[in-house]
């Protein structure tokens, strides 16, 4: 048997061979000006699942996406000049619980037996709120407080009880508007029915349920561009994924009939300031032996959304 102080320095022994092996996958990646007007599929080294984004400054933004299987959430300064869009990465893997280290998550689900990670949601105050596949509770991370400090999981909040006659619903997507400052929640049996809800937040609590809105089986988002904050009104996006009967592609909340953009899939979407969306493919909802297609960050121009 092992004493605590031993378990310690194996804990932090494995946490130190991690950093380590994971310092190379910290670095950056760029999408050309010349390639800025077409659509660019970025392969992925892991699974995506939600994405989110937020503005820094002018022409700098910040996204952050759900690897879903790690769990751990992949934290991505975008910045936009005269040679291109460049993305300069780094990787939160774990944070401080109640004075531990754990893998983002402070138990195992049950009855899933593995934790993986569905969407990851920017707050208005720079916190992330994650969630874990087949479950409706939110984990709130705080910032490092200094640099060299981790990341700190402060709360977790639940959220209200589903309607009678639903049955278990899951959070598929999440968004949190800086139109209206609502956390937008897609749920979804994934079997009969899917509904985006819009509820009003505040000092870091869910108050009440504003909206709903009831949506296609796999179909997730849900984003609005970064401008229409600074307007009267937003339209609110969609994408499908590639096992959702809708026409495959993204889709704006007014317009459901038809895709704005055609023939692509993903499991989340997210705007940046220069007028442009990001989508994330989670590329094992495809079909094939191997387990479908690698994960993928997708580039849609500004001009898809009617932004010269």
């Amino acid at each position: 048997m092992r004493t605590k102080r031993q378990e310690q320095d194996v804990e932090e022994a494995i946490w130190r061979a991690k950093a380590e092996s994971y310092q190379n996958q910290e670095s950056e990646v760029t999408i050309p000006k010349s390639k800025l007007d077409e659509i660019v599929t970025i392969p992925l080294g892991f699974q995506p699942a939600g994405i989110s984004s937020r503005q820094l400054s002018d022409n700098v933004d910040q996204i952050a996406i759900a690897d879903y299987f790690a769990p751990a959430v992949c934290l991505a300064k975008v910045t936009r000049d005269k040679t291109g869009l460049h993305f300069t990465v780094e990787w939160i893997r774990g944070v401080d619980y109640k004075g531990k280290r754990v893998r983002m998550f402070p138990d195992i689900l049950y009855p899933g037996m593995a934790n993986r990670m569905q969407t990851v949601s920017i707050g208005p105050d720079g916190k992330l709120w994650i969630t874990r596949n087949e479950g409706r509770e939110f984990f709130v991370l705080q910032p490092p407080a200094k640099k060299g400090q981790g990341w700190t999981l402060k709360k977790i909040i639940s959220l209200p009880e589903c309607k009678e006659g639903l049955g278990p619903l899951f959070i598929q997507s999440a968004f949190f508007s800086s139109f209206s400052g609502d956390l937008i929640v897609i749920e979804s049996n994934y079997v009969s029915y899917s509904c985006a809800y819009w509820y009003e937040v505040e000092g870091g609590a869910i108050i009440r349920l504003k909206r709903e809105e009831t949506l296609p089986i796999f179909m997730y988002g849900i984003s609005h561009p970064i401008r229409d904050a600074f307007f009267s009104e937003t339209f609110y996006y969609f994408i499908t994924d590639y096992r959702c009967e809708a026409r495959h592609g993204i889709y704006r909340i007014d317009q459901m009939d038809a895709p704005i953009v055609p023939r692509i899939c993903g499991t989340g979407i997210a705007f940046l300031f220069e007028g442009g969306a990001l989508v994330t493919r989670y590329g094992q909802a495809y079909p094939g032996p191997f387990n479908g297609k690698p994960g993928a960050l997708i580039y849609v121009p500004p001009r898809y959304f009617g932004v010269e």
